[in-house]
């Protein structure tokens, strides 16, 4: 099968790091043998390309075998959102129209519902492609609360033929939106166990906590300072809370280090490769995630699979992985005392010895392939049912 995938979330030369799980997931199909090609969309407005072109990867490369294009898509900063599915297809619509002809695809993913799957299912509809919808997580259970991009995406997902989510939760989530059950495939992200699996013997240390992730208030990023200074506060033993990732909070988490005297006590590494997240979650004695909407985020998963417990936000899929007081504490996001839960659950995941090899044990088989297979298997079943319609 050739399965073209369009999103502007997938890594490229330039940010590697960038929405890996969709690198991950693809990379499986085509080790399957099936043909993969990817367009993936940078964000920008007119102009920029061209006088700034060290900042854009190149128009095409090949990222793990994979054929990637990165056409510019053109779209209005902050502003005019319910908008950006229309910029998104006048911007693309030419290079999209040109892979198509080429490829010639037997299935079209369209990765993150608004604006990327509004934007391009009108278009395979036009040119007769058969097309699916993958659903992440805060682009159905945020953008639907959103004025003017909410009644779009239901629209959307009311004519989809299939769409894939991440978790259970996230198709009941669906579900209870009125989408019926047999245009919804829920699958699991999976994990590379050449990374992300516990020390070997557990001869290692672990100290302190991680926080992985985006730096924005989705993650509950605003929040995670004020946690750490409660957790630590009256604590005699120094520990640090070290943060992997980027985004628009960080200039005023940083701020907010400065001012709480954490400097010792907060160390932020930006982005990571997938490796270096790894070993910084065998080292961690805890996950940190106090997230107010997820999907099923795959740190969470990752964290899990080295063995490392996690505390964090009882969102999205996360209660369907965190056993609370197994392998790590779960807090209700919605709580008027969260700072206090959630620097209290720290304290007692800090102060536990937990059994690392039985944390990683049930994430053993999770692999990409499995999820890939699990996807593939859903767009066959829906090919055929259109095929005998």
């Amino acid at each position: 099968m050739r399965i073209l995938f369009v999103s502007t979330l997938y890594p490229s030369s330039l940010e590697p790091t960038r929405a890996t799980y969709n690198r991950s997931l693809l990379t499986a199909m085509a080790a399957l043998g099936h043909e993969v090609e990817v367009i993936a969309p940078i964000v920008t407005v007119p102009g920029m390309p061209q006088l700034c072109p060290g900042r854009f990867p190149p128009r095409w490369e090949m990222l793990d075998g994979i054929r990637v294009s990165h056409p510019p898509f053109y779209r209005t900063p902050r502003c005019l959102i319910y908008w950006h599915d229309h910029f998104c297809r006048w911007s693309i619509a030419r290079h999209f129209c040109e892979v198509v002809e080429r490829f010639e695809p037997d299935h079209v993913i369209l990765g993150f519902a608004f604006p990327d799957a509004a934007a391009m299912a009108p278009l395979c509809e036009r040119l007769g492609l058969r097309w699916s919808v993958r659903l992440n997580g805060s682009d159905f259970l945020f953008r639907r609360t959103q004025r003017g991009v909410g009644p779009k995406l239901m629209a959307l997902l009311r004519r989809a033929p299939l769409i894939v989510t991440s978790g259970e939760a996230l198709a009941g989530a669906v579900r209870e939106a009125g989408i019926p059950a047999e245009q919804l495939a829920p699958f699991r992200n999976g994990i590379d166990p050449a990374h992300f699996h516990p020390v070997a013997g557990g001869g290692i240390t672990r100290e302190g906590v991680l926080y992985v992730g985006n730096l924005l208030p989705v993650k509950g990023a605003d929040r995670l300072i004020a946690v750490w200074n409660a957790c630590v506060t009256g604590m005699s033993e120094e520990l640090v809370l070290t943060i992997i990732g980027g985004g628009a909070l960080e200039r005023e988490m940083r701020q907010q280090v400065g001012r709480a005297g954490l400097e010792g006590q907060v160390v932020f590494l930006g982005r990571r490769t997938p490796r270096e997240i790894a070993d910084c979650m065998r080292r961690a004695q805890c996950l940190v995630l106090p997230s107010r909407s997820e999907g099923m985020p795959n740190v969470v998963v990752e964290a899990l699979a080295c063995g490392t417990p996690v505390v964090a936000s009882a969102v999205g899929e996360v209660p369907r992985l965190v056993r609370d007081g197994e392998n790590g504490f779960l807090i209700d996001p919605k709580s008027s005392r969260f700072t206090a839960d959630l620097a209290a659950a720290l304290r007692r995941a800090l102060a536990r010895s937990w059994d690392h090899t039985a944390i990683a044990a049930p994430l053993a088989e999770q692999s990409w392939e499995a999820a890939a297979r699990l996807v593939l298997a859903a767009i066959a079943r829906r090919r055929e049912e259109g095929a005998h319609a």
